[in-house]
């Protein structure tokens, strides 16, 4: 089972307020507020290992400014979180580019009933492409104001197990079905 989880808005608070200006500059993505629940729950996948006898792989898939300073700011923070993923299933996405695309150019192979984790619907509705794969939006209190994803959903002001147990029901539910 294959789990990507977004950075931006999904693991780390997402600015609002900062404009490219900002968001562009080096170090930024170093300094993002963790959404604790969302971080634990990856943490806990990553403890979990398998689930009915399956490997739990755990993926970053996150779009960055640039591919030198912004994709090292990004390492440093999933390091500095206590996120340890390992280094091939990090997938760095130039900003504005698909996460579609880099997830097949990265190789990955998805199963039915894997999951991506995301807050923001444009790229649901592209994952949801991928055959097998099931986009989850992550309503983090900033976004989901037009209510537009009509997919799986989950809080980030849900504790770590609730969103662990949501990302994996969802998929065993997928798997079943």
């Amino acid at each position: 089972m294959n789990i990507f989880f977004d950075m931006d808005g999904t693991l780390s608070v997402f600015n609002k307020e900062a404009g490219p200006d900002v968001w562009s500059a080096p170090g930024y993505a170093r300094t993002l507020e963790k959404l604790n629940n969302v971080v634990g729950a990856c943490k806990q996948l990553l403890k979990e290992k398998t689930i009915n006898g399956e490997k739990i792989n755990v993926y970053i898939c996150s779009a960055v400014v640039s591919m030198d300073f912004a994709v090292e700011d990004k390492k440093y923070w999933l390091k500095e979180m206590g996120i340890d993923i390992p280094k091939e299933n990090m997938i760095f996405v130039p900003y504005g580019q698909s996460k579609k695309k880099a997830i097949e150019e990265a190789g990955v192979t998805v199963r039915p009933g894997d999951v991506f984790l995301d807050d923001y619907t444009n790229n649901l509705v592209e994952l949801a492409q991928i055959k097998g794969l099931i986009p989850i939006k992550l309503l983090n209190g900033i976004n989901d104001t037009h209510r537009s994803w009509r997919g799986a959903r989950v809080s980030a002001f849900s504790d770590a197990s609730e969103i662990t147990t949501t990302i994996l029901g969802i998929s065993l539910v997928s798997r079943a079905a």
